[in-house]
């Protein structure tokens, strides 16, 4: 039996992305960019995968379009591996990454894992759960090949739940901070893990 793949894919370039306003996190659609990076990534698979995964927000189903145009009849299934919303998106809503940032910079500083910025924002406690959720799933998961498109803040947390099994809440928040600072996960990144 072949050993089992999981390919985490961080969703093609979005009009957030290149600094577009938002209204809804869930809504944000691709740019024209990234459209063509959705369809760049199909000639990477050289088999369909056993199973897509895919977040239910609107970017992911876009990015994994094309692939699963590809490869009608493989099965696809929507995980809670959307992006991590933390500022409330009522408050922000119609606003630029760039004026969101002094508060974007302020959640991060306050190091509190369970601090939730208002009723449509969740806590990095909260991803944390999601992310365990998703690491469960592809551990127990019967599929050889799985390709799983989802965020690059959601993709860093589990990722470093991984390698750091044993970190505190406040441990993983910072390091997913470090990483998003000094390693960011690209838009169409192919990161290829076993799970």
């Amino acid at each position: 039996m072949p050993p089992r793949e999981a390919w985490l894919i961080r969703h093609a370039e979005s009009l957030a992305n290149i600094g577009g306003a938002a209204s809804d996190p869930a809504g944000i659609d691709l740019s024209d960019t990234g459209r063509a990076q959705a369809q760049a990534l199909v000639p990477l698979f050289d088999k369909a995968p056993d199973l897509v995964v895919i977040s239910p927000f609107l970017r992911t189903h876009r990015t994994a379009g094309p692939l699963m145009a590809a490869f009608p009849h493989v099965l696809v299934e929507t995980w809670p591996a959307h992006e991590f919303t933390y500022l409330d998106p009522a408050r922000w809503a119609h606003t630029t990454p760039s004026a969101r940032r002094p508060h974007v910079e302020a959640y991060w500083q306050r190091l509190d894992p369970d601090y939730c910025d208002g009723n449509g924002a969740e806590s990095f406690s909260s991803l944390l759960h999601r992310a365990a959720i998703v690491q469960g799933r592809l551990r127990q998961r019967p599929e050889r090949f799985i390709a799983l498109f989802s965020h690059g803040i959601f993709l860093q947390t589990l990722l470093f739940r991984i390698r750091n099994a044993d970190a505190s809440p406040a441990e993983t928040m910072a390091g997913v901070r470090r990483a998003l600072d000094e390693n960011p996960i690209a838009n169409t990144a192919v990161l290829k893990i076993v799970p």
